[in-house]
């Protein structure tokens, strides 16, 4: 059996190589780059930019101004983007899982694994965004009442393991998302 490569990819453009903050796909602003290697032949896959503080600082701005918008989106929309997502990955589960195979180790029957897990987690908090309701409590005080309100606080940082890169960073968008928030994500190195 010939050795896996990202030549084996059907679609490219599945695979960038900058990061991507306030809708475009940037290099670091310090120029610096780092090579992300496939564990077991430890070739170079891809070079990517070594995102910094200063670009750190720069997508959470921008995560804070586009909050100001999704927070008023409403939750069945919120609902569709994430099932949306979810379809996504697994029309494209091969791709996704060679991807994964490569970067992480796995065999590709684990990463087709994890994608498939990984979408598992857009499809429940899809449909957590359409049941996030508040509640009315029962107060000691009878003149009293006790409301519970669900609403969007804000940017979320989310960190991303090595060992499970896809499925760890959709269990905490969908999660974020699905209340609301807009998200900044910190992939391990290992596997960006």
């Amino acid at each position: 059996m010939a050795p896996k490569t990202l030549a084996q990819l059907q679609r490219k453009d599945l695979l960038h190589t900058k990061g991507y903050i306030n809708g475009q796909w940037v290099d670091a602003i310090s120029g610096e780059t780092f090579d992300v290697l496939n564990p077991g032949s430890l070739e170079s896959l891809a070079t990517l930019p070594d995102m910094g503080a200063d670009n750190a600082h720069r997508a959470i701005q921008a995560a804070h101004a586009a909050f100001q918008s999704f927070k008023k989106t409403s939750a069945r929309q919120r609902a569709r983007w994430l099932r949306k997502w979810s379809d996504l990955c697994l029309q494209n589960l091969d791709d996704l899982a060679l991807i994964v195979s490569l970067e992480n180790g796995k065999t590709l029957a684990e990463a087709r694994g994890e994608v498939t897990y990984a979408a598992s987690f857009l499809e429940w908090f899809a449909g957590e965004a359409e049941r996030a309701h508040s509640e009315t409590v029962p107060a000691s005080n009878l003149n009293q009442r006790i409301m519970t309100i669900k609403q969007p606080l804000g940017v979320a940082a989310l960190l991303a393991p090595w060992n499970f890169p896809i499925a760890m960073i959709t269990r905490k968008a969908g999660a974020a998302l699905a209340a609301g928030c807009t998200t900044v994500w910190k992939p391990a190195g290992e596997t960006p």
